[in-house]
């Protein structure tokens, strides 16, 4: 079966999607968790608009990883949704500043969404991927090995700061 939506198509079981749907939900609706957060310097070396990385831990367990990095021009936005320690669901979410020809500088009370992906995972594999639009940070792509790669980088960084 063919799952289609915002213009991009992978092979998935529907039950598997709606399983992590739940669970992605469940996790979001939760408000007790214990939170490790590391600041701009402490994850990425600093940025010029900041930086954080937030674990939230539920029972000692790892269960979503948000990071947030802000540059001159644009927002990015990825959380990581673990289930068993490992990535179910990665959001990511790019916002743009518009540059504003009078006054030559960016608009930063208006930042607008140029991107927003969704990926489901299955046993360590891509099941599904959403995409809408064109990243201002980034290239505009994101190539699942490099999410899984920042999963990492991330998980291993708030371990360290455990």
């Amino acid at each position: 079966m063919i799952v289609c939506g915002y213009g991009y198509a992978v092979a998935a079981p529907i039950d598997s999607v709606s399983k992590i749907r739940t669970l992605v939900r469940q996790i979001d609706s939760e408000r007790h968790y214990i939170t490790r957060t590391l600041e701009n310097d402490e994850f990425m070396g600093g940025t010029d608009n900041g930086s954080s990385l937030t674990g939230y831990y539920k029972d000692g367990r790892l269960v979503k990883i948000a990071e947030w990095v802000g540059l001159s021009h644009c927002i990015l936005t990825t959380e990581f949704y673990l289930d068993g320690g490992k990535p179910i669901f990665v959001y990511l979410q790019e916002r743009s500043f518009p540059y504003l020809v009078p006054g030559d500088s960016f608009d930063y009370d208006h930042p607008e969404i140029v991107l927003e992906a969704r990926y489901y995972f299955r046993k360590g594999k891509l099941i599904r991927k959403n995409s809408k639009g064109a990243g201002a940070c980034s290239a505009g792509e994101f190539d699942v090995a490099d999410l899984l790669k920042s999963f990492q980088r991330d998980s291993q960084l708030l371990k360290k700061r455990k």
